[in-house]
């Protein structure tokens, strides 16, 4: 027997806008479709289970779409669409226009708030500082700014590391950089140190992070989209209390300081793709990077999983090709040259 639902034909509910269920709207169609159907035939008309075509049938009833036969108690049949439904849209009509008035009201009261708020500030021009002691506020501050943030991101990074290379923000950083979001982190040496960061670190490089470092940074900071800034206040914990800062010469002033540090930072170079033995500008320049940054030469050994030996062999060669005697003029002329 034809069932005329609209599932069963591909299609999908229409009168879920009016309130109901889409099997109530199978169930209707196919009473329209069979015409008076008894009780016990009324679970062939659906694919649904005893107790969903019961709660479908009370769907209907309480709206006026079905009625038994008169003289027979156990038969049902559906009513005109042309009365009931049309009732039923003039009913949603009439509860969208009090949402429609209540969402007036409330975005008016929120204008008044904002005001309110605006009125309190320096200048009238919105809180410039927001101070957070509570790990779980600060957490969901910065999400906010990491979701809402459309163009850049700036980070400093200290340990524990809160702008990116921990296991948990690297898909963070991830996410923004396949959204487009420009990212520059300068990270304090000592991230780097941390076994298995620096790797991280190039690989985020590597998919387009723009990633330097320098041996100190005055604190921890992330700046979006040059509108928001957070700064750490707990330099033993990553999460606990910040402080974000708006609009403001302050919020100026710690963009200033991001950019002279990022002037200041050497590059963070990206995995190799050739031996570290092959003369390659690339692998040189990896070598340059770290020397620049302060590694010796067990620590860029390590990282770069070659010995000790080959990397004081490789720094030989480089000097030699440089026509330089010291690390610190290799420096120079690597810098002179563009070499990082």
């Amino acid at each position: 027997m034809g069932s005329g639902n609209a599932t069963s034909q591909g299609g999908p509910p229409m009168l879920e806008a009016l309130g109901l269920s889409e099997t109530a709207e199978s169930l209707y169609r196919a009473l329209l479709t069979n015409g008076p159907t008894i009780d016990a035939r009324l679970a062939d008309l659906v694919p649904a289970d005893l107790d969903a075509v019961r709660g479908a049938l009370d769907e209907l009833h309480g709206a006026e779409l079905v009625h038994r036969i008169s003289g027979d108690p156990d038969c049902w049949l559906a009513g005109s669409p042309e009365v009931a439904l049309t009732s039923l849209v003039v009913q949603q009509q009439e509860a969208l226009l009090e949402r429609q008035r209540e969402l007036e009201r409330a975005q008016s009261t929120v204008s008044e708030l904002i005001r309110l708020s605006r009125s309190r500030a320096p200048g009238g021009g919105g809180e410039v500082v927001e101070v957070t002691s509570d790990a779980e506020a600060t957490r969901r501050r910065r999400r906010h700014f990491e979701r809402t943030t459309e163009r850049t991101v700036m980070a400093l990074a200290k340990l524990p590391v809160s702008g990116g290379g921990e296991p948990e923000a690297e898909p963070a950083t991830l996410g923004l950089l396949d959204r487009g979001i420009e990212v520059q982190s300068v990270y304090e040496r000592p991230v780097l140190l941390v076994p298995g960061r620096f790797e991280t670190l190039r690989n985020l490089a590597a998919v387009g992070e723009q990633a330097r470092t320098l041996p100190t940074l005055p604190m921890d900071l992330v700046i979006w989209d040059r509108a928001h800034a957070m700064v750490r206040l707990d330099d033993d914990d990553v999460a606990s209390s910040a402080l974000f800062v708006h609009h403001s010469g302050l919020l100026t002033g710690l963009i200033c300081l991001f950019e002279l540090l990022w002037e200041r930072a050497v590059p963070v170079p990206p995995e190799p793709d050739t031996p570290i033995e092959e003369r390659s500008p690339e692998t040189d320049d990896v070598l340059l990077s770290l020397l620049a940054a302060g590694f010796k030469d067990e620590s860029i050994a390590r990282h770069l999983h070659i010995s000790p030996s080959t990397v004081t062999r490789r720094m030989a060669r480089l000097m030699e090709l440089t026509g330089t005697s010291t690390r610190f003029q290799l420096g120079m002329q690597a810098v002179r040259r563009g070499w990082i």
